[in-house]
């Protein structure tokens, strides 16, 4: 067996908040000392946000779908159309045909 390797660690891409320093976000001041009451209705608040930003990233997924799905449908009716009309190329300096 090989000896284990460590796994890199890497930077957290969000803020670490010391709440014994006083960083949080009901503006509490430095050095004051949060009690578990405290800590836990802060919890709460982030749990609920968390459940909130869930469901308006779940919506905004939905209306990508919907959107992803009409544009596809979109080209497709719009090759087709490109089909049966000959496929020809107009040109922007093009005279259109009854001049």
């Amino acid at each position: 067996m090989s000896p284990k390797r460590p796994i890199p660690r890497t930077p957290a891409p969000f803020k670490v908040i010391d709440l014994t320093l006083g960083d949080c976000m009901t503006g509490c001041n430095v050095g004051e000392k949060h009690t578990m009451q405290q800590l836990e209705e802060k919890v709460a608040h982030l749990i609920r946000a968390v459940d909130e930003l869930s469901d308006i990233v779940t919506a905004q997924q939905a209306e990508i779908d919907r959107l992803t799905r009409r544009v596809e449908m979109l080209m497709r009716r719009e090759g087709e159309r490109e089909a049966q009309s000959g496929g020809g190329v107009v040109l922007g300096d093009e005279r259109p045909p009854h001049y």
